[in-house]
């Protein structure tokens, strides 16, 4: 079986070629591929994120162990990395992470996940 790829006409290399599929001009591949700062989303669009920095906040004063329930898929996996790092790092907060296992745990938050953490000091 041979490849029939749609005939575009895209020219430059493999990376322009994919950026002008996705309907990306050529002016704005820079920008693109290098965003700065202003193409950040304002956090504070986040539903209720000032109390959820809030209760954060809270516990690593008080030293109240955090758990972060990430998931199993490569954006998850990075996502509590990060957390865990910010939070473990920056704000020295006792905090562990969660990964389920998809096979024993499901997907998303489980009702056995909530009793691991429980068992281990969690609060929510």
């Amino acid at each position: 079986m041979r490849w029939q790829l749609p005939n575009q006409n895209y020219e430059g290399s493999v990376i322009e070629q994919l950026l002008q599929a996705r309907g990306i001009v050529p002016a704005d591949f820079a920008a693109f591929l290098s965003p700065g700062a202003e193409a950040i989303h304002d956090p504070h669009l986040l539903y209720q994120v000032e109390a959820a920095a809030d209760v954060i906040l809270e516990a690593v004063r008080t030293g109240q162990r955090i758990f972060i329930h990430g998931d199993y898929d490569v954006d998850g996996v990075c996502a509590t990395a990060i957390m865990w790092l910010f939070l473990a790092r920056e704000l020295k907060a006792d905090v562990l992470p969660k990964i389920p296992n998809r096979f024993d745990d499901g997907y998303g938050l489980s009702a056995t996940t909530l009793d691991d953490i429980a068992a281990q000091g969690g609060i929510w």
